[in-house]
């Protein structure tokens, strides 16, 4: 028991000096956490936040494509990898020309699979886009006085928001109003 009592004043010192070893190294984590998520994580943030807002339907594109590609590019990634480590231990002439085959066969089958994603992409995004026209047309058109006038609302506002110009027609102001819009007056 002696033994055991000499030695576990050293151990508590031992203890204590890899706890405060532990406490410091801590401390440095967390300071180095906060100085790289402010020099890096926050700019980032506010960056994609304004593109995102500026630019609502390339966003959605974006965000649309990247789901639906993280898993294939990351499995390629992951595929190429390990068939290089795996490979690469043999014989290189012979490992060299089969990894540049199974890569090569694995970056058809990526390219098949980005191209169904974009075109799956292209078309949530083209069916949301014109989902919201078409509501924006009837809720317009609704609340206008005459269809004319709603469509013509309709079409000022699709122009501003894809940002064309106005282009208004001109009447010859001599005709009457019913001569103009293609009708004969009764």
């Amino acid at each position: 028991m002696s033994s055991s009592a000499t030695a576990s004043p050293g151990l508590e010192d031992y203890k204590r000096q890899a706890l405060k070893t532990l406490s410091g190294n801590v401390d440095a984590l967390q300071s180095q956490r906060k100085e790289m998520r402010e020099t890096y994580v926050d700019p980032a943030i506010s960056f994609v936040t304004s593109k995102a807002q500026s630019q609502p339907i390339s966003t959605a594109f974006l965000g649309v494509f990247f789901a639906c590609t993280f898993f294939p590019v990351l499995s390629f990634t992951l595929f190429s990898i390990g068939t290089i480590i795996t490979l690469v231990g043999g014989a290189l002439a012979v490992s060299l020309f089969v990894s540049a085959c199974a890569i090569g066969g694995a970056g058809l089958l990526l390219l098949g699979t980005l191209f169904a994603a974009a075109c799956f992409t292209i078309f949530v995004v083209s069916w949301a886009i014109l989902a919201a026209a078409a509501f924006r047309l009837v809720v317009i058109v609704l609340r206008a006085p005459n269809l004319p006038q709603g469509l013509k609302t309709f079409e000022a506002e699709a122009r501003h928001v894809l940002g064309l110009r106005s282009n208004t027609p001109t009447y010859n102001n001599s005709q009457p109003k019913s001569e103009q819009n293609g009708y004969e007056a009764a």
